[in-house]
């Protein structure tokens, strides 16, 4: 069975085109995916459509997004820690030790190849996160995340729809530190910083019973702030506290930047916006 193939070790340019009979079919047919295999070696590789141009980011410029995301969080959000409640005459919760947050949001790829098979604004991605505090206010955690999106093939000279499902699903797995500028447990808005690196596994199936599948790894780096929901309803911050050891909860918001896949083959670099609940026992 042959497929349009470029070779993750090579540039993307250089595609070699063939055309796939599918199983049953009286004549043949040219579907392009994204993602397709080498069979002689499982190598991970990265297709795309006539006429598309594949542009990717220096390092240079991954670091300049870097820096610029830390100081806009670093400029914008820190001075927010000065907006604590004042002291509060109530027993004083116990330090917390370790944390866990669920977010979900949405993924703004950047690559125009993945774009034109799935889209902009549609790439919805979740994570769990479970951290240790060995400090304070520096957390040190591991968290598992989904990602599933549909799709169809494209036609190769024509770049319309072809009828064909085609499905990715990804689970990137993380581990990560980062820094909560939390001065008090009564703190209303505590913003913090974090980055980690990623393994994600992807999985392409363009048909049933076959798919490519690989993984792709690379570093992270957000930020954001956590609103204290404690005051919103201190008897069920009580309750939480007294029967499920939960000192503290948070309704998170934040946004990262991922630079996975700056070499070569599935590019998953791009933003994320996202939302959460934290909660510190």
């Amino acid at each position: 069975m042959g497929a349009v193939v470029c070779g993750a070790a090579k540039a993307i340019d250089t595609c070699k085109e063939s055309k796939m009979r599918r199983p049953g079919a009286t004549g043949t047919r040219s579907l392009p995916v994204l993602i397709s295999e080498d069979q002689q070696h499982s190598r991970i590789s990265l297709r795309r459509i006539r006429g598309t141009q594949f542009v990717g980011a220096t390092g240079r410029s991954s670091l300049r997004r870097l820096i610029a995301l830390l100081s806009i969080i670093v400029i914008i959000l820190a001075p927010a820690a000065v907006f604590s409640e004042g002291e509060s005459t109530d027993k004083q919760p116990k330090r917390s030790y370790f944390s866990f947050t669920f977010r979900g949001g949405f993924w703004m790829p950047e690559d125009s190849t993945f774009r034109k098979f799935y889209g902009r604004w549609s790439n919805d991605i979740y994570y769990m996160e479970l951290g240790f505090y060995p400090l304070r206010n520096l957390l040190i955690g591991g968290a598992v995340g989904g990602y599933y999106q549909r799709s169809h093939t494209l036609g190769t000279e024509s770049g319309e729809e072809s009828g064909e499902d085609l499905t990715l699903t990804m689970i990137p797995f993380e581990v990560s530190a980062g820094y909560r500028f939390r001065f008090k447990d009564s703190q209303l808005i505590v913003p913090f910083l974090a980055g980690g690196y990623d393994w994600v596994y992807f999985h392409e199936e363009p048909d049933p019973g076959r798919f490519t599948d690989g993984w792709k790894d690379g570093f992270a780096a957000w930020g954001g702030v956590l609103i204290l929901l404690d005051k919103a309803d201190p008897e069920a911050a009580m309750n939480l506290r007294k029967h499920y050891g939960i000192e503290h909860t948070y309704f998170e918001m934040s946004t990262r930047y991922s630079f996975i896949g700056e070499d070569e083959g599935l590019d998953l670099r791009g933003w994320v916006y996202m939302l959460g609940l934290t909660f510190d026992f």
